[in-house]
């Protein structure tokens, strides 16, 4: 799982590369991939770190491929 810091750079290089580009389709894509990006980030800030290690510890136990 991504962080936030990770999920916030891609919505950056996004909206840098939205600027870029004159194609207004492209542009709106992109500014809508970094939309997605920065909800990702705000949704990885709302998780805490005790959540986070106690799915760690679930996995570690049950070290199944398949998604319960």
């Amino acid at each position: 799982m991504l962080d936030q810091q990770q999920c916030r750079w891609y919505a950056r290089k996004f909206l840098i590369r939205s600027r870029q580009t004159d194609n207004t389709e492209t542009k709106a894509a992109m500014i809508r991939i970094a939309l997605y990006w920065t909800q990702l980030a705000a949704q990885a800030a709302e998780r805490s770190p005790d959540a986070q290690h106690g799915e760690y510890e679930q996995e570690a136990k049950n070290p199944s491929l398949v998604p319960e």
